[in-house]
């Protein structure tokens, strides 16, 4: 903006800043999904530099597909201007090899055990079922932190 004098109008001028582009999307997983490939796919190839992305991951996913798609996201959010990735509405299914890699006997395996029996409990209450779902995610990303 230019002012000219008193009581001439200012001159006002254009002035390009950028833009960004504004994305939410889902993400339906199922059991045996690449998960780590089904977000590269949702995900734009070009100008991330100028997106702000909303991911949200729905369906289900086993502990091992959580773990790849957690890596995922840690390695793909970095490249958008900002990007958010809400697993809230990720249901976990669970098999024998994600406790395995947990442990194949012993303490953390009973744990893991215990875990596993809180997130499919009928006498306990979603809230106490979702602690239960958590504690055993965390676990397992302890374990697979610790082999790696």
């Amino acid at each position: 903006m230019t002012l000219e004098g008193p009581g001439a109008p200012p001159t006002v001028e254009e002035v390009e800043t950028g833009a960004f582009l504004w994305i939410n999307t889902e993400l339906p997983l199922l059991p045996n999904t690449d998960c780590a490939r089904a977000l590269e796919a949702v995900l734009p190839d070009e100008g991330r530099r100028d997106i702000l992305i909303r991911v949200r991951a729905t369906g289900w996913a086993s502990l091992q597909q959580q773990a790849d798609l957690r890596q995922a996201a840690a390695r793909l959010g970095p490249d958008f201007a900002h990007f958010d990735f809400d697993t809230n509405m990720l249901g976990t299914t669970y098999d024998d090899a994600d406790l395995d890699d947990i442990d194949k006997a012993g303490a953390l395996r009973l744990a893991a055990n215990r875990l596993k029996e809180g997130t499919e409990s009928e006498t306990l209450s979603a809230e106490e079922r979702a602690v239960s779902a958590g504690a055993l995610a965390r676990l397992y990303a302890y374990v697979k932190e610790a082999a790696e």
